[in-house]
């Protein structure tokens, strides 16, 4: 499942959609968008997690 990190460098605020993949005996998040310094919206979340999960299906066929 995806979700919103935010990270911090200095003073700016920083934000990612990313997702929890385990490798080995750790989980590691995998960054799978910078979405900005702007807080993202509920519309922006979802269309960038629908197109990341059409992406990867696609790419599987």
């Amino acid at each position: 499942m995806a979700f919103v990190r935010t990270k911090r460098k200095g003073n700016r605020i920083y934000y990612y959609l990313v997702e929890n993949q385990r490798e080995g005996k750790k989980v590691r998040q995998k960054v799978i968008k910078y979405l900005g310094a702007k807080p993202p919206t509920k519309e922006q979340i979802e269309g960038t997690m629908r197109a990341t999960l059409y992406a990867r299906v696609s790419s599987e066929e």
